[in-house]
């Protein structure tokens, strides 16, 4: 952010101080709290507008900043892709699905491996019933990142949307830390083993 901008305007300031609260691991709310000045000041980026997103993401106050989006970044540029990632997680978080896929999209027409734009094209389309595609997508965030929970958990949903409840546990075990499983997995293993019983 403040390669391009002189550290002593105020908003550059403001928004050092919120990064540094995020990557310390300090607490959501100080570093929304440190960053919302810039949020208002004119003169800052879309580095910056795409930060203070992310900032209301981590608090979880979606409907602000979808708020701030409709207000603020109305079109944003094709190739800030930082912030367009962001916006359409923002976007997936409020539960507009064309939004979502529409943002997520032009991520992916500048870079075809962004983890986060896939595995959010992949839950838009799983909220619309499109279980194939949202499963391609996961399956390339999985190609991208080996053994991520998050792309792992996104494809056993899937399968399990789609009946295939064995595909559905053998990818439970493609997990590249296996101990470290979250709640969510659990109940996709469960939701498979269920479906295999009723089979």
């Amino acid at each position: 952010v403040c390669e391009s901008r002189t550290w002593q305007e105020s908003w550059a300031k403001s928004m050092a101080q919120a990064l540094a609260v995020m990557v310390a691991d300090d607490g959501p709310a100080q570093a929304l709290a440190f960053g919302r000045p810039a949020a208002g000041d004119p003169r800052a980026g879309y580095d910056a507008a795409a930060v203070f997103l992310m900032l209301l993401q981590a608090n979880g106050l979606f409907d602000e900043a979808d708020a701030y989006i409709q207000q603020r970044l109305p079109n944003p540029p094709a190739n800030e892709t930082f912030l367009l990632t962001v916006m359409a997680e923002i976007a997936l978080a409020v539960e507009d699905w064309r939004q979502a896929y529409k943002l997520a999209s032009a991520v992916m027409f500048a870079d075809p491996d962004d983890f986060r734009a896939l595995l959010t094209l992949s839950r838009a389309n799983q909220a619309v019933g499109n279980y194939h595609e949202a499963f391609g997508n996961a399956l390339r965030a999985h190609k991208v990142f080996q053994g991520s929970p998050q792309a792992i958990l996104q494809m056993m949903r899937c399968m399990n949307k789609l009946g295939d409840y064995y595909t559905a546990i053998g990818m439970g075990r493609a997990l590249a830390t296996p101990e470290a499983v979250s709640p969510e997995i659990h109940t996709e293993l469960g939701t498979a083993y269920a479906g295999v019983d009723d089979a």
